[in-house]
């Protein structure tokens, strides 16, 4: 990331206000990142910039986004769709909003698998079950049958980490992932996405 800049529109004037202004960072493979500040300095918008998404009103005005050498700011949609989900993820701050409600957990991440790996429904149920035991998620089986209602905190938060490990991403991006949970299920994801790291070699973008 090279001197990136964000700004969002006044909708009652019409003018700009910059909420990014001039950040740079450098991740490779394996490392993590922190992203630390407090509510509304622009964290959030930072992450989701990161995949070339801007919240409504947002605009990306200047700087670059280089992912392997390429700028994402100059991918079409097309080469979005590729990217996102499959070589970059993001867990969200709160997953019972993230999640659909109607539809059962494991439907949701299987749902990844079949468009980005073009798994059958067989291999992706097979696959979805794996996320959810590599993930600690206790009866998976179980937990896979479940709407995110059923779920406790800690075992939603695993689902989203799941659905977003579905393509084994080169990068993760976790915004703020343990804000809704207890201090003991907090310490839990934590380990897990630590573990993840190293065992997959992800790079890691913490924002908290």
């Amino acid at each position: 990331v090279k001197d990136l800049k964000i700004a969002y529109r006044n909708s009652a004037t019409g003018e700009q206000s910059l909420a990014v202004d001039g950040v740079s960072f450098t991740l490779d493979r394996g490392e993590t990142l922190g992203i630390v500040g407090e509510s509304g300095c622009g964290k959030s918008t930072i992450a989701r910039a990161l995949m070339a998404y801007c919240r409504p009103g947002g605009e990306i005005v200047g700087g670059q986004i280089l992912f392997d050498g390429r700028d994402v700011r100059a991918f079409s949609e097309d080469q979005l769709r590729e990217l996102r989900g499959k070589r970059m993820a993001m867990v969200p701050q709160d997953p019972l909003t993230s999640l659909t409600y109607h539809m059962r957990v494991g439907a949701q991440v299987d749902e990844i698998s079949r468009i980005h790996q073009k798994l059958d429904a067989k291999a992706a149920r097979q696959h979805t079950l794996s996320l959810f035991e590599r993930t600690n998620l206790p009866d998976p089986a179980r937990t896979y049958r479940r709407y995110p209602h059923e779920n406790s905190g800690g075992q939603r938060q695993r689902v989203v980490i799941a659905g977003a490990l579905a393509c084994q991403p080169d990068l993760l991006i976790l915004d703020e992932p343990t804000t809704a949970l207890d201090t003991t299920t907090e310490m839990q994801v934590l380990k897990l996405v630590k573990d993840l790291r190293d065992r997959l070699g992800v790079a890691l973008v913490y924002i908290t």
